[in-house]
């Protein structure tokens, strides 16, 4: 019995370690080298599977097996290696039904900590910060940063003696946090979250100044300050990760 795949996944790899992954055993895959072009990809050709480059990108597809006259789609593990930007990742794919996936052959977290710092290195906290909302801003983000998707709805209660207008705000809105992106070598993680209203609303950056969405904050920007029923704006929040 194999569970079926999840639509539109994706996956990102280091090159650290053996990494597993799922691919898809109907149809085309596709495996993406980021950080250049795609140099070579080497596998068993006899455990059924047919991979072709083109540019950065890798097409890996498996091919319908036939055994005593019946048809039969591959099942068992395949290592794959990939060589991607001179670096040599190890994967072992599990085929099984499913929509076709996408893999990310990202550089790893030494190689990304080099390139955040080249990039961001030379800014003050607050440069930096502002650097990263507005790549999330405007989906813009590099490669060398380290996103991660997660649906979590985030719980904030108004603290003993807040004001009446701030206990009645944290019942008029709900917030999911969507996605957060760590800058390696640079001390700083930006979390993006979802705030949905459920009637007419105000908010300010200051609000959102509490346990519940950090500690030691960079920066915060909420778009747009001002939401009506049922609308949806953003809010980013900057943290400072470790030592600077």
């Amino acid at each position: 019995m194999c569970a079926a795949l999840p639509a539109a996944a994706e996956q990102t790899v280091t090159p650290e370690m053996t990494t597993p992954i799922k691919l898809s055993n109907t149809d085309i895959n596709r495996v993406v080298c980021t950080n250049g072009e795609m140099a070579d990809a080497i596998f068993s050709k006899e455990k059924g599977l047919k991979v072709s480059i083109q540019g950065k990108n890798a097409f890996v597809k498996y091919l319908i097996q036939v055994t005593g006259g019946a048809e039969q789609l591959v099942r068992k593990p395949t290592e794959l290696f990939f060589v991607c930007d001179s670096q040599v990742y190890s994967l072992v794919a599990s085929p099984e039904p499913g929509p076709s996936q996408t893999v990310y052959l990202s550089s790893g977290a030494r190689n990304r900590a080099e390139k955040n710092m080249a990039m961001m290195g030379a800014m003050p906290t607050e440069e930096k910060a502002l650097f990263l909302i507005q790549a999330a801003y405007k989906d813009e983000l590099s490669d060398s940063l380290n996103v991660t998707r997660k649906q979590e709805r985030v719980k904030a209660s108004p603290e003993k003696g807040s004001p009446e207008e701030e206990k009645q705000l944290w019942e008029e809105v709900d917030i999911t946090l969507s996605r957060t992106v760590r800058a390696e070598g640079v001390g700083l993680v930006l979390k993006e979250y979802v705030v949905t209203a459920r009637k007419n609303v105000e908010l300010r950056e200051i609000n959102f100044l509490r346990k519940e969405f950090g500690e030691e904050f960079a920066a915060v920007m909420v778009d747009p300050l001002k939401l009506k029923e049922k609308e949806k704006g953003r809010l980013f929040i900057v943290e400072r990760v470790g030592r600077q």
